[in-house]
């Protein structure tokens, strides 16, 4: 959560320096202000709505990620592949993350035969036990992904 809350206030100040406030003071407030509204607000709300190992360690929230991070990115002047590569890299990383965490649940170094983890078979799943949530994501995941259809195709036309 700490590393989410230092996003924030990174996303605060970039934005500060493109809209050309410059002003220490402002800067200031508003990137610390940020980093502790997402850290003990929105963390506080993510913290209570969910559990760890639940949707959003799952594959639909590795693609959230990438649309929330394509959908923030929409608000700066960058360009479309600039976007879609940041967008990307952090699906890899949540992806990555993911893959990590299963082969962690099912790696024995102590040379005792394989005896399955709790952990075992929760890091790639595609549903939470809670149903709400669960609808919830796939409902987002289709929601931003539609909003950005445009932008997505139109890098995909480009590469292939």
């Amino acid at each position: 959560m700490l590393c989410t809350g230092a996003a924030g206030a990174a996303m605060a100040g970039l934005y500060l320096l493109e809209t050309g406030q410059t002003e220490l003071k402002l800067f200031a407030v508003y990137t610390i202000g940020a980093f502790l509204f997402v850290y003990f607000i929105l963390g506080g709300i993510f913290k209570k709505l969910t559990h760890h190992r639940g949707i959003f360690h799952s594959i639909p929230a590795a693609i959230l990620a990438m649309l929330v991070t394509l959908t923030i990115l929409n608000n700066f002047d960058l360009d479309a592949p600039m976007k879609m590569a940041t967008s990307l890299a952090v699906g890899i990383g949540y992806l990555s993350h993911l893959i990590l965490d299963e082969l962690n649940s099912v790696v024995n170094l102590k040379g005792i035969p394989f005896v399955p983890n709790k952990a075992s078979g929760s890091a790639l799943k595609f549903y939470s036990n809670n149903h709400i949530v669960t609808l919830g994501v796939y409902f987002l995941v289709v929601f931003l992904g539609y909003s950005s259809f445009g932008l997505i195709t139109d890098f995909f036309d480009a590469i292939f």
